[in-house]
């Protein structure tokens, strides 16, 4: 199941560089996606036109429950959450707070590999999380 579920959610993100980001780091931390907690919080869906299982992280309900001690999490996964939710949706995240500050070579932190550089990253349209923009979209059975 993990492993469709990265497909749909690298499906539904598919051209738009911040969410591709986003579901980068989720899928790339895998301990997400095997959690009921977290986990809850993916809608699925099929594309209308050719059946292409999608998925969609509701990011509002994952840091309300990270916020509300509903979803445990260590430092470093609430890191990735609130990086995730800032690129996927526009979670305020303050990347002071977020990114260590170790320069240690053994210590260092990078972004995602999926995190696309800036000087190409498309216009990102806010509000649009349901890849109405590449494909009409119907409820999974």
């Amino acid at each position: 199941m993990t492993s469709q579920l990265s497909i749909a959610l690298r499906a539904a993100a598919a051209g738009i560089h911040p969410d591709e980001a986003a579901a980068g780091l989720i899928i790339g931390h895998a301990a997400f996606l095997q959690r009921g907690d977290f986990t809850r919080h993916i809608e699925t869906a099929a594309c209308a036109s050719d059946g292409t299982p999608m998925a969609w992280i509701d990011w509002d309900a994952v840091i309300t429950a990270l916020d509300g001690g509903r979803l445990p999490a260590s430092g470093g996964e609430k890191r990735i959450i609130r990086i995730a939710a800032s690129l996927a949706a526009g979670h305020p995240v303050s990347l002071r707070d977020v990114i260590p500050a170790s320069t240690s070579a053994t210590r260092s932190w990078s972004p995602s590999p999926s995190a696309a550089p800036l000087g190409n990253a498309r216009e990102h349209q806010p509000g649009r999380r349901d890849g109405a923009d590449r494909c009409a979209w119907r409820p999974a059975s």
